[in-house]
C-alpha cells in the first residue's frame, strides 16, 4: 500500500494551489493548514482574486496568459517547466489542489503528478447514470442536480486524471438539503454548497493526505487509515468524531 504522501519528520506537506477565480476554496485551505500542510504557491490562469489572496499572504504566484501554448497539452508542458523551475528554486511540490481552476488538466501534469493533483466537484460523484458513468459531471453540475430533483446534494474530492470528474474519490462532504431550491436557485446553492460543502471536504482530504492516512492498494484502490473506501470517506458519518484533526479541520472551516 502507498500513501499519497509519506509524513516527513519535522516538515509540512507542501500543496501548490490552481486557481482561476474568487479563491473560496483557496482561503479555506489556508484556513485550515495547521501544522500539517502548507501552501506553498499558486498558479493563476488569468487575473483573480487569487492572486491578490497569495499577495496577502506572502505566497509566491505564476501566472500564464490565455495565448500561452496552441493546444491543452502544450500549455500544460509549458506550465510543467515552471513548476520544475519553481522546485529546484523552493524544494518539491507533494500535492497539487485544484481550487476553482477552469481548465482541464492534461497528460504532462497528470503524469507529472501521478495520484497527487485533487480537485473538489459540487456534486456527489458516486451516483451514477442509467450509462453506468458519473451523472454529475461538468461545469453544470449544481443545475443538473437541482433539475432531476435531488432532494440533497453533496461535494466531491477526487483525485484529477485525463478525464473529466473521472478519478478516484477521496471524500464527500456532508448532504446539504435540496427540498427549498429549484433549478433557477443554482448559483445561490453553489455559494452555500462552497461553505458547507467544499470547504470542509477540501480541508479534510488534504489534511488526511498529510497525515498519510490515504494510499493506494495493490489493487488501484484508494484505502483510508487501511481499509478500502470505493465511494470516498462519507465525511457524514465521522462528523461527531472531534478527535480527529482531519475532522476537527472541516469543522473549523464551517465555523463550527
Amino acid at each position: 500500500m502507498k500513501p499519497l504522501y509519506k509524513p516527513k519528520l519535522g516538515k509540512k506537506m507542501r500543496v501548490y494551489v490552481f486557481g482561476s477565480g474568487s479563491g473560496t476554496n483557496l482561503e479555506a485551505l489556508l484556513r485550515s493548514t495547521g501544522n500539517l500542510f502548507e501552501v506553498c504557491g499558486i498558479f493563476v490562469d488569468r487575473p483573480c482574486n487569487c492572486v491578490n489572496i497569495g499577495q496577502r499572504n506572502n505566497i509566491p504566484v505564476l501566472y500564464m496568459g490565455e495565448d500561452a501554448g496552441k493546444t491543452r497539452e502544450e500549455r500544460d508542458r509549458i506550465l510543467l517547466g515552471m513548476l520544475n523551475r519553481f522546485q529546484e528554486e523552493t524544494g518539491a511540490i507533494d500535492i497539487v489542489a485544484l481550487a476553482g481552476y477552469m481548465r482541464i488538466v492534461s497528460y504532462p501534469l497528470v503524469e507529472a503528478f501521478e495520484y497527487r493533483i485533487i480537485n473538489v466537484h459540487p456534486a456527489d460523484l458516486s451516483i451514477l447514470g442509467e450509462n453506468g458513468k458519473r451523472k454529475y459531471r461538468g461545469g453544470k453540475a449544481v443545475e443538473n442536480v437541482l433539475a432531476a430533483g435531488e432532494e440533497t446534494t453533496r461535494s466531491t474530492v477526487h483525485l484529477v486524471n485525463q478525464e473529466m470528474d473521472e478519478g478516484k474519490i477521496i471524500a464527500r462532504s456532508k448532504e446539504l438539503p435540496l427540498k427549498d431550491y429549484s433549478p433557477s436557485d443554482a448559483k445561490r446553492v453553489q455559494e452555500i454548497q462552497k461553505q458547507k460543502c467544499d470547504w470542509p471536504a477540501y480541508a479534510f482530504s488534504v489534511t488526511s493526505i498529510a497525515q498519510g492516512r490515504v494510499a493506494m492498494d495493490d489493487s488501484g484502490i484508494l484505502c483510508f487509515d487501511g481499509k478500502q473506501m470505493k465511494e470516498g470517506v462519507d465525511l457524514g458519518a465521522l462528523w461527531g468524531d472531534t478527535k480527529d484533526p482531519a475532522i476537527l479541520a472541516a469543522r473549523e472551516v464551517t465555523g463550527e
